[in-house]
């Protein structure tokens, strides 16, 4: 489904859900993956960030991989998200949980991107209060046919990026966005860290 703008839904879980989901995010026994650079401007940066991910697809034909604790906490959104926005939901792709900690002294935003070059879209749900803003760009990419299942953009890239809206992590907020926009995330400066679950789906 085409999307010319995001759509911003606050207040989108019910507070003791939203509690939950921010619980368990930060409870010491959650997992992180370490980035130790993220790229800005096309060149690895000082910077780093923390993703987990509950849930993948790995291609079209295999049977996907699932954390299956941290998959049912997320799981009810996906009804939530067709019941608020109107926007039909049919399966999720990849479930990834983003952390990027206080830096105050970084760029904008971190690099333009898209997660898939295939038709789907993103619903971005923020966990905490934070600053450090999403980032849409008016450009889009040309998409390839699912059954290629592609990841990430093809270069080159744009030369410049047009600014659609910048949307500010707050928590219990989902923004929905098509997934063949231009994104980037950017690192907080004042609060201590971001967190925001990623959720790509058909």
């Amino acid at each position: 489904m085409y999307l010319p703008e995001p759509i911003i839904i606050d207040d989108f879980l019910p507070r003791k859900y939203a509690d939950e989901i921010e619980k368990q995010c930060l409870d010491s026994r959650f997992t992180w993956s370490f980035n130790p650079s993220i790229e800005i401007d096309g060149q690895e940066s000082d910077q780093v960030g923390f993703s987990h991910v509950a849930m993948v697809y790995p291609n079209s034909d295999q049977q996907p991989y699932i954390e299956r604790d941290l998959t049912a906490l997320f799981y009810p959104l996906t009804y939530l998200i067709e019941d608020k926005s109107g926007i039909e939901f049919n399966a999720m792709i990849r479930v990834r949980v983003g952390l990027f900690t206080k830096e105050p002294s970084s760029p904008e935003h971190h690099k333009p991107h898209v997660d898939y070059r295939f038709e789907h879209n993103v619903a971005l749900y923020y966990v905490n209060d934070s600053d450090g803003p999403t980032h849409i760009f008016e450009e889009r990419i040309t998409p390839e046919p699912f059954e290629n299942f592609a990841e990430g953009i093809r270069s080159p890239q744009p030369d410049s990026f047009t600014l659609q809206t910048t949307i500010e992590p707050k928590k219990n907020r989902l923004v929905i966005f098509d997934g063949l926009q231009y994104h980037a995330s950017s690192s907080p400066k004042d609060h201590k860290y971001r967190i925001a679950v990623n959720i790509n789906f058909i």
